[in-house]
């Protein structure tokens, strides 16, 4: 459910820190005991991935694989996470 959550709001949300404060919350409000900060640092960096991955079909779906071949995650992102 809280994977859930974040691939959501990773589509909308840009920084990795604020992820981890909607997690924070997310799991507050539901009474759920709070996890460690590495923990939540890796669901909000594998929620990114997810939302980039799909972002990076769909550049490869409308300008074709071959010329987006060399475009990796960073680029995809602006380097904003790295």
């Amino acid at each position: 459910m809280l994977t859930a959550f974040l691939r959501c709001q990773a589509e909308t949300q840009i920084s990795r820190p604020d992820l981890i404060r909607q997690a924070r919350r997310w799991l507050y409000d539901r009474s759920y005991v709070l996890p460690g900060e590495r923990l939540l640092e890796r669901l909000a960096a594998a929620a990114q991935d997810h939302v980039l991955e799909g972002l990076r079909s769909e550049i490869e779906a409308a300008v074709g694989a071959e010329l987006t071949g060399s475009l990796n995650r960073t680029e995809i992102a602006g380097g904003l996470n790295s």
